[in-house]
């Protein structure tokens, strides 16, 4: 497709990708991770399974060039991002050599999350049973379960 149209520039991205995370497979295979590791660097991740992939391989080569740090913190973006088991199961082996529980990483993924999270709306909902307006403000700090139920 990226001959077929080469004005198209989305082909010629997931081509160059495709060939660097080619590259960086070989490296890591060859054991040569700060060069896979700087390949990866110069790649921008890919959604979807693609960005699985390539962050397990960022783990890889982060952690076989000395950076267990860089590893951990990979695999913690990735977990935010989108959870999987892979991405669980990386992060419990790169977590260990670092001394973390699977309590400590969990945590972390959590601290992770709340920081990427957004601030829901402020909204006023009329009371079910009369009176003053429910107010999502007066349950900051706390679960809320919003359920839209349509009577029929």
């Amino acid at each position: 497709m990226a001959r077929a149209l080469p004005a198209n520039r989305t082909w010629q991205q997931r081509v160059e990708l495709q060939d660097a995370m080619t590259r960086a497979q070989g490296l890591i295979a060859d054991k040569k991770f700060a060069d896979a590791l700087a390949v990866l660097d110069k790649t921008q991740r890919p959604s979807g399974t693609h960005g699985i992939t390539w962050t397990l391989m960022k783990a890889d080569a982060a952690a076989g060039a000395g950076h267990a740090d860089r590893s951990y913190a990979a695999l913690i973006d990735a977990a935010v991002i989108a959870p999987d088991a892979r991405i669980d199961a990386a992060l419990q082996k790169y977590g260990g050599t670092s001394g973390k529980s699977a309590k400590d990483t969990e945590a972390d993924v959590w601290r992770a999350r709340d920081a990427k999270a957004p601030t829901a709306p402020l909204f006023d909902l009329p009371s079910p049973r009369g009176g003053a307006p429910v107010k999502l403000a007066d349950y900051r700090g706390k679960p809320v379960v919003v359920t839209f139920w349509y009577p029929t």
